[in-house]
């Protein structure tokens, strides 16, 4: 056989970098899916709401019961290596099984890529972004897998035969062993972050609001400094009706988000396990930030109305004080079943939790919900927020996102420590007594 010319570096490269990529982003979309990369992230003002929660949640996130991301993962670390072999191959005149196995992958990829992408953007409410971009990807892989085909087959016509598609399948073991590389290191790597069960400070696994343990006494002066550092700012209270919690409470909590944003719901429950860590300690004002330009000027896109039609309805609601909670949590409750705050369903809830829709339906003809919303909006865009949830505890600004549960649960422990002393302490272990205790 005759000497063929070295394959076009650019080319090679160009797809080995595509693919490594896509591998990254497919990483970080099985990461989300895992649970691990959700936890501090939050749904950007200008994105919307996080897409890629919505498609591990439907019935498209899964496939054979693995989440679809870890599928995504093992093809493009296979791309991966098939690509760095074809590297190593450029000038060899066996590289064209290669060529073969790497076309077949990509116009595969291409081809189950196109599916998903109807599945993104025609079925689910909020669009996957990470999986947009891997779509980008896998075009740019495909380009430069048919390149290399195409010179080869000016040089090897037998790179188009099924045989030689079968022998490259058969001697891409090289790559096979750098895909393997790739898949346990990203394991590994989300393995290594992933929270679990919670523990308490004995190493026991354990839930609830009463999971962790108290800081120790010693402690109390630094995560008070370490909170103290964070940006002060001044939050005006005055008229504010979206609230839960004691009236004479001491510390005091506002959150801007949105009913559609899944970091929302978590930093929402997370509030909710601090108001029973400590009872009648926190006052929470839950703030409008619906990411929909219907009824939020700072949102550029306009969606479906859904996240307005839950601000609107909520707003409405905390005109009915011992309502209000339980409606504000159901409504957010929706998420865990999929199901859009639509108005059938917004009324729905207010019935089952004992509110009463006719108000609700008055108060939503008149315009003073809106002049709500639009006061927790200016008063977001006041702190800069980039993204829901955001929270501001005692006047400090915390990073948009929700926060992690161990460090604000124990500036929580901290602040009621330094208020009530050994007393809070005593109480907390009454109520949350340390695991083998008596009873």
């Amino acid at each position: 056989m005759a000497a063929k010319k070295p394959l076009p570096l650019y080319i090679i490269i160009s797809g080995f970098a595509a693919a490594l990529i896509a591998f990254v982003l497919a990483g970080l979309l099985a990461c989300k899916h895992s649970g691990v990369c959700t936890s501090t992230m939050g749904c950007d003002i200008l994105t919307g709401a996080d897409g890629c929660q919505d498609l591990k949640d439907s019935r498209y996130g899964q496939l054979l019961g693995i989440p679809i991301a870890w599928f995504g993962v093992a093809y493009y670390a296979v791309l991966t290596a098939v690509f760095g072999q074809l590297y190593l191959m450029r000038e060899r005149a066996s590289r064209g099984a290669m060529i073969s196995l790497a076309v077949f992958l990509a116009v595969f990829g291409f081809i189950f890529d196109m599916y998903l992408a109807v599945i993104n953007f025609a079925y689910l409410v909020n669009p996957c972004l990470l999986c947009a971009l891997t779509y980008i990807c896998q075009a740019a892989i495909v380009l430069a897998a048919g390149a290399l085909y195409f010179r080869e087959a000016k040089e090897d016509k037998s790179v188009s035969e099924m045989r030689t598609f079968g022998t490259g399948f058969l001697k891409a073991w090289p790559a096979y062993l750098g895909a393997v590389a790739l898949l346990l290191i990203t394991v590994a790597a989300i393995a290594l972050q992933a929270p679990g069960m919670p523990e308490d400070n004995d190493g026991v696994a354990c839930q609830g609001p009463g999971c962790y343990r108290l800081p120790a006494e010693s402690q109390i002066p630094a995560l008070l400094r370490d909170f103290e550092k964070l940006q002060q700012v001044n939050v005006d209270t005055g008229g504010l009706q979206s609230v839960e919690g004691a009236a004479d409470a001491y510390i005091i909590i506002h959150e801007w988000a949105d009913f559609r944003c899944p970091h929302c719901l978590h930093a929402t429950e997370l509030l909710q396990q601090a108001q029973e860590r400590w009872p009648g300690r926190l006052r929470v004002y839950y703030r409008y930030f619906p990411l929909d330009g219907n009824c939020n000027a700072a949102i550029q896109r306009k969606g479906n109305g859904w996240s307005c039609n839950a601000a609107r309805a909520s707003v409405c609601a905390s005109a009915q004080p011992d309502f209000f909670p339980a409606y504000y949590h159901a409504i957010f409750g929706l998420q865990n079943r999929n199901v859009p705050p639509e108005w059938d369903e917004l009324e729905r809830l207010a019935r089952m939790n004992g509110g009463n829709w006719d108000r609700i339906a008055q108060c939503l003809q008149t315009g003073a919900h809106m002049q709500a919303i639009k006061r927790d909006v200016n008063d977001g865009l006041k702190l800069e927020i980039s993204a829901t949830p955001t929270l501001v505890l005692q006047n400090r600004l915390l990073p948009s996102g929700t926060p992690e549960k161990r460090g604000f649960l124990a500036i929580l422990d901290a602040l009621v420590i330094q208020r009530e002393g050994p007393a809070a302490i005593q109480e907390f272990e009454t109520r949350f007594p340390p695991r083998g205790a008596a009873q």
